[in-house]
């Protein structure tokens, strides 16, 4: 069982993909989810239909929608089977900021960076100039 990387993350969704290697018994694939990063709270995706028992390994995918924009959140990869569960590696994405924000890859701190957000989430602001104090070291 391996976790695989999330790709079209977006403000509300995202797209994850994992594999499953079954190991001689029917394999159900799964996906749990969440913003703790112990996965406490989980919601789960159950993968259809189950993997054969006698394949290789294989790539299992779904697509999160509904997702709070600007949100860390955790998922893993599971395999069930009659044998027992296998977890993959937890992994995280965040969602982008929203509608109208351009993230900057400007290093900007505290309250400065929310200020950035701020400014930028306004359409009628977004054309302003926004220039951080310098980072004391």
């Amino acid at each position: 069982m391996s976790t695989g990387l999330s790709s079209l993350v977006s403000a509300s969704g995202a797209s994850l993909t994992g594999t499953v290697t079954p190991r001689g018994a029917a394999t159900d694939g799964s996906f749990c989810y969440g913003t703790a990063s112990n996965l406490a709270g989980w919601t789960l995706v159950v993968i259809t239909p189950q993997v054969s028992a006698t394949d290789p390994g294989t790539t299992i995918s779904t697509t999160l929608t509904s997702l709070l924009a600007s949100t860390i959140y955790y998922y893993r990869a599971s395999g069930v089977n009659s044998v027992g569960t296998t977890d993959g590696m937890i992994r995280s994405f965040t969602t982008s900021a929203g509608s109208g924000v351009v993230a900057g890859r400007q290093a900007v701190a505290g309250r400065r960076a929310v200020e950035a957000v701020l400014l930028l989430s306004r359409p009628r602001l977004r054309r302003r100039w926004f220039r951080p104090r310098r980072c004391r070291r």
